[in-house]
């Protein structure tokens, strides 16, 4: 076998006498004759890989190859090489210049050699190419489409390149990198990174980015190309990233500036959110993805970040008047990233609740209207924190501290129409709304009850609308009712409801008694067939008190009255029952002109007042009260109610809606109505202030009391403990706010009644007395 290749080994003397081999930089003929063996797997010469065996015998054998023959064998690859990079025509075939390459590189050894060779050759085509990008004056669009037409040129003809020299990938001897990476060193140094071309190119590129942000029409897919190339050439982030940041934050602030002071926030808040939305649709189709949150953070940085304070000055309150949850949920979105962003919008919030809260309560005249508009802001608040904020805990947390703190101001205000309008619920819910908004209606009230202190006063009110609804029977659903106590035992506890159950206890208690009172006038044979008469009997404590009034009863009554007390005292002996008249009601059967007959619904009082006229056609004021001995501010509104309303079953001499001492009352014989039952409605009794006040000051009195049994039960319970844990166990007991200074005079209180002392050793402690 001929070798159209030469080894070249040079003996080198070690220090131990031994000789060592090392390949020749240039191939030179051996220093002596030896005996080469070589075996190899000679690919593209064997067929079936079969390994080659020879033995070159070198004594006497002049080798030599010197470099012109290397070299000559280059002037064969660098033609074509030029003729690829110069876009021209060469003649040699493939696979012959192939053979040559492997020639070199397998059989000479020689692939560094030949690798440096192409490297350098390259760099100087590709220099001289890109040397086009230097001349002329090109705009950025002429000269963005130039750079590409080069590198895509430039991409083919590396492939084309690649093809002839791919056993250099293959040689395991080059250590350098592969063909197609050398293709973009060389690119990237000799064309892209020359500094003119550089700084053209970056300001050509972000140009057309302007130009596309601005709105006008671009070639996207040039800039898409181009920034591919960054990409690929890995220089996106070394010279483009920091300016395309840098642009983009210069563009957006100037953008900001001018649309802030045109645009309404609605609008500008639409604007920065396409915009934001645009640039991550960049991101997506030409940018690299690493710069994505960097960009999108460059945008917030230019259009929101600078505004922050003039979009919510501008715009804030507008939107939660209007109730544009939309856009406050936009509004949250773009500014939620920024921690401090959400500070300012808390404190902003904070302070439209509050003066809303206290439009609501302004004034002294408060009544149950301005409470369901206080109930729905509140419903409005938490929508616009859940919706509108993301349920965000510390705004949530700031809106319920606020509307708590402004409510408190008028606690005792406020406490009052709560009970109020549940008990409007409880008695006319069923009758004019759905069930379930009726449900809805009172839980949100139970729910604004939470937040409200002094709950004690609460209980008071509530106590006395709760007593009206069952003594004349005006609840809507006992259900209902059972609902509301069982809510307020649960935020309260059963302290607070013990007074309200007994309540319903007493009044279902009454029902058995009025089935055995009967059963027992029957079995007696002493029932009355004028009078038919229900008792309801309450337990005094447990029940609001009433005006206590010795009435003079007719006698038709006092006969009932007396059987009944009789029947009681035989089930309870020694209890006392204390009639009370303030809250009994009738049903009266009257008879006007023949043929007129009605039965009539009225108050005690009334009643008694109409059986007056059985024995009396006309009646005089005193002449009425001195058969009554009925008050006499009580009697007036009695008289107006039947002389003076809707239905006048007497008649006032002389006419006349106010009643006086002198006037003169005759019955009304002429009296009709198509309805055969008619209730007359006693002429209620508004509070006044000084009675608004009485009731404050009686729970006032009681919370005396209530301080004093804390501080009792709790050092009872603990024997000795200190002032500060004192106080705070008494603030988490009580119902209602406390002052410190109360709670002081209370303890001194009791230290002088000898209930508790103060510690000999430590006086910030209390000890309990047996």
């Amino acid at each position: 076998l001929k070798m159209s290749s030469l080894i070249s080994i040079n003996r080198e003397t070690r220090s131990d006498g031994s000789r060592s081999a090392k390949q020749s930089k240039f191939l030179t003929p051996p220093n002596r004759s030896e005996t080469v063996r070589w075996t190899d797997n000679v690919r593209h010469h064997q067929p079936g890989n079969i390994p080659l065996t020879f033995q070159s015998d070198c004594s006497n054998q002049s080798i030599c190859l010197m470099e012109e023959q290397l070299e000559c064998k280059w002037k064969k690859l660098e033609e074509p090489v030029w003729a690829i990079l110069m876009q021209k025509s060469y003649k040699n075939s493939t696979e012959d210049l192939f053979s040559t390459v492997d020639e070199i590189v397998r059989f000479i050894g020689k692939s560094k050699w030949l690798y440096e060779k192409l490297f350098t050759f390259c760099e100087v085509c590709v220099s001289k190419r890109s040397a086009v990008l230097m001349e002329g004056n090109l705009d950025a669009l002429s000269f963005s489409k130039l750079v590409m037409k080069i590198w895509q040129e430039h991409c083919s003809q590396m492939k084309s390149i690649r093809l002839i020299f791919s056993q250099l990938d293959r040689s395991a001897a080059l250590q350098e990198m592969p063909m197609m990476e050398m293709g973009l060193t060389i690119f990237r140094s000799c064309a892209i990174m020359r500094s003119s071309i550089q700084t053209k190119l970056v300001d050509s590129l972000l140009f057309l980015i302007h130009q596309e942000r601005s709105g006008e029409d671009v070639d996207h897919l040039l800039i898409r190309n181009l920034l591919h190339m960054f990409a690929t050439l890995n220089i996106y982030h070394e010279i483009l990233e920091v300016r395309l940041l840098e642009e983009t934050k210069t563009f957006y602030l100037e953008e900001g500036m001018r649309r802030i002071e045109v645009d309404d926030v609605p609008h500008y808040l639409a604007y920065v959110t396409k915009q934001l939305k645009l640039e991550s649709e960049r991101t997506e189709f030409y940018l690299d993805k690493n710069s994505g949150k960097s960009l999108i953070s460059v945008v917030e940085d230019g259009l929101i970040s600078p505004h922050v304070e003039d979009i919510l000055n501008k715009g804030f309150d507008c939107m939660l008047y209007n109730s544009q949850l939309d856009d406050l949920k936009l509004l949250y979105q773009l500014i939620s990233y920024d921690p401090a962003n959400i500070d300012e919008l808390k404190m902003r919030f904070s302070n439209y609740i509050s003066v809303n809260v206290m439009s609501f309560l302004k004034g002294d005249e408060i009544d149950c209207e301005a409470l369901r508009s206080l109930l729905k802001y509140r419903d409005f608040v938490s929508n616009v924190v859940s919706y509108c904020f993301s349920d965000s805990a510390g705004i949530d947390l700031a809106a319920r501290s606020v509307f708590s703190s402004i409510v408190n101001k008028k606690s005792a205000k406020v406490n009052e129409l709560l009970a109020k309008f549940i008990d409007m619920k409880l008695r006319t819910g069923r009758k004019q709304y759905p069930e379930e908004e009726l449900d809805q209606e009172t839980v949100k009230a139970l729910s604004l009850f939470r937040i409200v202190d002094g709950k004690d006063l609460f209980e008071m009110f509530y106590q006395k609308f709760l007593a009206k609804r069952l003594l004349f029977g005006k609840s809507a659903s006992f259900d209902a009712e059972k609902a509301v106590l069982s809510e307020l035992k649960r935020e309260c506890g059963s302290d607070f409801t013990s007074k309200l159950e007994v309540m319903f206890r007493d009044f279902e208690t009454s029902k058995e008694f009025a089935s055995g009172f009967k059963n027992y006038l029957t079995a007696s044979n002493c029932l009355n067939s004028v009078v038919e008469m229900n008792v309801s009997v309450l337990t005094i404590g447990n029940w609001p008190s009433y005006p206590k009034m010795d009435i003079i009863y007719p006698q038709v009554l006092l006969s009932s009255m007396s059987q009944f007390e009789h029947f009681y005292m035989e089930k309870h002996a020694g209890r006392k029952l204390s009639w009370q008249s303030y809250v009994g009601q009738c049903l009266v059967a009257a008879r006007f002109k023949p043929g007129v007959e009605k039965e009539l619904q009225v108050s005690l009082f009334q009643g008694i007042v109409l059986l007056l006229f059985n024995d009396s056609d006309q009646l005089s004021f005193k002449s009425i009260q001195q058969q009554t001995n009925i008050e006499t501010v009580e009697l007036r509104r009695t008289l107006q109610s039947l002389a003076c309303g809707k239905f006048r079953v007497i008649q006032k001499v002389p006419k006349g809606k106010d009643v006086n001492e002198n006037d003169t009352f005759i019955f009304n014989a002429n009296f009709t109505s198509p309805m055969l039952r008619i209730k007359i409605n006693q002429i209620q009794s508004k509070e006044t202030n000084e009675e608004n006040f009485m009731t404050v000051e009686q729970v006032n009195s009681n919370r005396v009391f209530s301080i004093d049994a804390a501080i009792v039960r709790i050092l009872k319970t603990r024997k000795t403990i200190s002032h500060s844990e004192l106080m705070s166990e008494i603030v988490r007991q009580l119902q209602f706010s406390v002052q410190a200074s109360d709670v002081k005079k209370r303890i001194e209180n009791l230290i002088e009644r000898r209930f508790i002392s103060r510690d000999v050793k430590n006086s910030s402690n209390y000890n309990y007395i047996s």
